[in-house]
C-alpha cells in the first residue's frame, strides 16, 4: 500500500512537471508568435505610410510639373482650341448642308414626277403650285417651260449644295488632322512629363535608400 501511495505521488508529480512545461512552452510559443505578428503588422503600417507619402508627394510633384508645362505650352493649347471650334463650325455648316440637300432632293424628285406627267399629258391646262406656292391653271405648254426652267436651277442648286458638302467634308478632314498633329506635339508636354517626373523621382529615391 505504501508502495502503491508513493508509486501515485510520483505520478502526479510527474504530471504535474510535464503540464507546467507543456504550459510554458505553449505560452513561450504563443508570445512569440504575437510579436511576430505585431511586428509584421508594425512593417506593413510603415510600408503603406511610407508607400502613401511617396505616392502624395509624386502627385503633388507631377501637378507642378504639368503645371509648369502647360504654362510653357499655352500657345499650343490655343492652337488646338482654335481648330477645334473651327471644328464644330464646319461640323454645324456641314449637317445644315445635308439637311438643305435632302430637301432639295426630295423636290427635285417631286418636280421631275410632275414634268414627267405634264410631258406625257396632252392635256391644253394643267393645275400646278410650282409656279406661286398655290393651285393654279396653267396652260400645259407654259407650264412644262417654266417647270422645265425650274428644274435645271433645282439641278443646279442641287450639285452646289453637293459640292459644298463635299468641301466642308474636305475641311473637316484637314482641321481633323491639324487637331491630331498638335495632340502629338503636346503627348510630350503632358503624359512625357508625368511619366518622366514618376520615373526622376522613383530613380532619385532609389539612389537615396542604397546610400543607407
Amino acid at each position: 500500500d505504501q508502495l502503491h501511495a508513493k508509486e501515485v505521488k510520483n505520478a502526479l508529480f510527474l504530471q504535474r512537471v510535464v503540464r507546467g512545461h507543456s504550459g510554458r512552452l505553449l505560452a513561450e510559443i504563443f508570445r512569440i508568435d504575437e510579436e511576430r505578428k505585431m511586428k509584421e503588422l508594425r512593417s506593413a503600417i510603415c510600408i503603406q505610410c511610407a508607400y502613401r507619402s511617396h505616392k502624395g508627394r509624386e502627385i503633388f510633384a507631377v501637378e507642378s510639373a504639368l503645371k509648369e508645362m502647360k504654362y510653357k505650352a499655352r500657345p499650343l493649347y490655343a492652337m488646338l482650341q482654335a481648330q477645334e471650334n473651327k471644328l464644330v463650325d464646319i461640323t454645324l455648316m456641314s449637317s445644315g448642308l445635308e439637311e438643305s440637300m435632302k430637301l432639295a432632293e426630295t423636290d427635285l424628285i417631286e418636280l421631275e414626277k410632275e414634268l414627267s406627267l405634264i410631258k406625257n399629258s396632252k392635256l391644253k391646262y394643267w393645275d400646278s403650285d410650282r409656279i406661286t406656292g398655290a393651285p393654279q391653271r396653267y396652260l400645259t405648254k407654259l407650264l412644262k417651260v417654266r417647270l422645265q426652267e425650274q428644274h435645271k436651277e433645282a439641278q443646279l442648286s442641287f450639285e452646289n449644295l453637293k459640292d459644298e458638302i463635299a468641301k466642308c467634308q474636305v475641311r473637316k478632314r484637314e482641321i481633323s488632322r491639324q487637331i491630331r498633329n498638335i495632340n502629338r506635339e503636346l503627348i510630350p508636354l503632358t503624359i512625357g512629363v508625368s511619366e518622366k517626373t514618376k520615373r526622376d523621382r522613383s530613380e532619385r529615391i532609389r539612389t537615396e535608400v542604397r546610400k543607407l
